[in-house]
């Protein structure tokens, strides 16, 4: 397994618990944030230590220096570097919809000879991770998550973005179009108890995400699918 490891977007969310999973498991970490620069020297703290970032200047500097990536920065950006990519080995796409990476591999990458790997680390206390059948190396993939100490799981990309539109699409759908409605209902005290619930999660759940997230996140080509089977439920009922 590879002795350094780069992450692409290394001070968000995603990228900094990656960053602080890799290094547990013994192995170098270079990061390189196209958001905040890479210049700024954090320390990120965690419950079971302390840890100083390294990085790069460049992402042309993080693929010299290491052969294996971590896109944590948002999908839509990578389109910009991908001249950036031509000596590396291997690229592993992170996002909560596959059907986007896959079409970052199928359609961007069109011109590479590098592999693309795909996943969506669940961030739960599991540490699942799920990986993507139409990976190019699937089974080097499921090595190298587990080698950081992660739990890989195998789907295909139909299956996985089907229950993340059921379990996490729906969920910011109602954050976009109904905490609003319940927000304005809450001021005036014309919500039930059951109500304020919804929309206290509802805002705890959207507290998490940023704009780049939600966006991925409704971009998921399953959640039509889903909101169309509880309409023809409701429609059955009627």
């Amino acid at each position: 397994m590879d002795s350094t490891i780069g992450i692409v977007g290394c001070n968000g969310d995603l990228g900094s618990r990656l960053h602080n999973q890799i290094l547990k498991s013994g192995i170098t970490v270079l990061g390189f944030d196209v958001t905040f620069g890479s210049k700024t020297d954090l320390t990120m703290d965690s419950s079971v230590f302390k840890a100083t970032k390294k990085y790069t200047n460049s992402l042309d500097e993080l693929v010299k220096k290491t052969k294996v990536i971590h896109w944590c920065a948002p999908l839509d950006e990578i389109e910009d570097f991908v001249d950036s990519f031509h000596d590396l080995e291997r690229i592993i796409l992170h996002d909560s919809v596959m059907s986007r990476s896959l079409h970052v591999k199928k359609n961007i990458f069109t011109d590479r000879t590098f592999k693309v790997e795909m996943l969506h680390a669940l961030m739960n206390e599991h540490k699942r991770v799920m990986i993507a059948a139409e990976s190019d190396d699937a089974e080097w993939l499921n090595s190298h998550v587990q080698s950081i100490g992660l739990r890989p799981k195998l789907t295909k990309t139909i299956e996985h973005d089907k229950l993340m539109a059921e379990s996490q699409s729906l969920i910011a759908l109602l954050c976009r179009d109904i905490l609003p409605e319940l927000k304005t209902s809450m001021k005036k005290g014309d919500l039930t108890p059951s109500g304020e619930a919804l929309m206290i999660a509802l805002t705890d759940r959207e507290a998490h995400w940023t704009s780049a997230t939600k966006k991925s996140i409704l971009d998921n080509p399953e959640l039509k699918n889903v909101v169309n089977k509880l309409s023809d439920t409701l429609n059955d009922k009627i």
